[in-house]
Formats: structure tokens, sequence, C-alpha cells
């Protein structure tokens, strides 16, 4: 139901934006006038990509919440969710003390050589992953057929 909502949402935003952005088409009288329709439509262009962020930040309260409810039902998981704390504010204290330039210079050179590697094979990647959900797809629909049988 969240997710609905959350899409619901971002539509209603875009179709804002797309009014906002389609006024700016009239003709104006007043340099004035364009000038305020310009900047509502960029106005409306930053509210999408806030809604993005608040829903994202809703639904990882949401998911924080059940997480919290699960953990007190179920008081196994109590060392995993520590686990995984521990794990987190280890990660997060390497991101703090390795220097973010030197490691951004890292990842965007292997990304580039990945890139450069696969681009040849992109569209042929593409297809053989799209055969390969089609083929999955078929085949739970087939276990799913005989089950009723």
């Amino acid at each position: 139901m969240i997710s609905f909502t959350v899409i619901l949402t971002i539509i209603i935003k875009v179709i804002l934006y797309i009014y906002a952005e389609l006024k700016t088409f009239q003709m104006f009288e007043s340099e004035e006038e364009k000038q305020t329709i310009y900047k509502s439509a960029d106005i409306k262009f930053n509210d999408i990509f806030k809604t993005i962020k608040k829903c994202a930040y809703a639904i990882l309260g949401v998911a924080l919440l059940f997480g919290i409810f699960e953990l007190f039902n179920d008081p196994n998981l109590l060392g995993y969710f520590i686990l995984g704390a521990l794990l987190a504010l280890i990660f997060f204290i390497i991101l703090f003390f390795v220097k973010k330039e030197k490691l951004k210079k890292k990842v965007v050179s292997k990304a580039e050589k990945i890139e450069e590697t696969i681009a040849p094979y992109g569209s042929l990647i593409y297809i053989s992953f799209l055969a390969l959900f089609v083929g999955i797809c078929i085949t739970l629909v087939s276990f799913n057929q005989n089950q009723f049988c």
C-alpha cells in the first residue's frame, strides 16, 4: 500500500511539473511574467526530487519500524541485528577515514575499465538477461499450473 502511495505522489509531482513546463510555451506580454513562470517550472522540477527523497526516507522509516517490531517478536534476531549494526559502523568508519577523492578516482577508473570491456557486448548481454528473465517467468508459470491440476 505504501508503494502505491509513493508512486502516486511522485506521479502527481511529475504531472504538476509537466503542466508548469507547458505553461512556459505561452506568449507573455512582459518579461517579468515570463521569468516568474520559468522559476515556477524550475521549482516544480526540484519538487520532484525532494518528493522522491522524502518518500525514500518514509520507506526506510517504515522498514526500520518493521525491523524493530520483528526484533522484539523474535529474540534470536538480536544477534543478527547487532552484527549488522557493527558491520555498518565499520563500513562508515572506513568511509570516513579513506580520502573520498582517492576512492572516487579508483571507483571511476574501475567503472570505466568495466564499461570499456562490456560495451561491445552490451546488447548481447541485455538480450541474454531478457531471455533469462522470460525463461524463468515461463518456468514459474508452468510450475504453478501443474501444482493446481
